[in-house]
């Protein structure tokens, strides 16, 4: 009997084995920081002949870069501030099937003079009107937002030094101040 169990259990064994419920898995792929989640290449591309060569936010905003609300202007947020933001809104609205669950339009306001060809050896200011949706959010968020980019030669990029945020509801969808505050306003 003794013959016929230690086989049994090599079979069992390695029938288990051959199964991959003790095989590692792969987990979840990093989310691509090259992605255009936020739509943040349309700020350039829409209305200019220019892009961002890279849409992470570590090269997109540059050093010194800060963000004002014109709900607060009198406390302005830095890159860190910023850049944790745009990272949170990320895994906010990437859902279990990693599938990002907001859109965000950036147009160039009609109403407001703008040129397709950017001086490189000026500060530009650019001024977009944005729209963000989401089934998770009661309504569509809408503001606008003015940019001043630079040219940085090094990089050989364009960079957002400075955003002013005007969100039609405060607190705005990208203000930094407002992490621990709830995404669906």
């Amino acid at each position: 009997m003794r013959r016929l169990i230690v086989p049994a259990l090599l079979v069992a064994t390695a029938l288990h084995l051959q199964c991959g419920l003790f095989a590692p898995r792969e987990g979840d792929p990093p989310l691509d920081t090259q992605t255009n989640l936020l739509s943040f290449g349309d700020i350039l591309s829409n209305g200019t002949s220019e892009e961002f060569p890279k849409l992470n936010y570590e090269d997109m905003l540059g050093d010194g870069f800060v963000y004002v609300s014109s709900y607060d202007l009198a406390h302005p947020f830095g890159r860190t501030d910023e850049i944790a933001r745009l990272r949170l809104i990320e895994q906010t609205y990437l859902n279990s099937a990693r599938q990002f669950t907001v859109a965000v339009a950036w147009e160039p306001d009609t109403s407001m003079p703008h040129t397709s060809t950017l001086n490189k050896m000026d500060t530009v200011s650019l001024y977009r009107v944005y729209a963000v949706t989401s089934p998770q959010l009661p309504d569509t968020l809408r503001g606008g937002a003015t940019f001043r980019l630079v040219y940085e030669d090094i990089r050989n990029a364009w960079t957002i030094v400075y955003w002013k945020d005007t969100p039609e509801v405060e607190p705005g969808f990208f203000n930094p101040g407002f992490v621990d505050a709830p995404l669906a306003l």
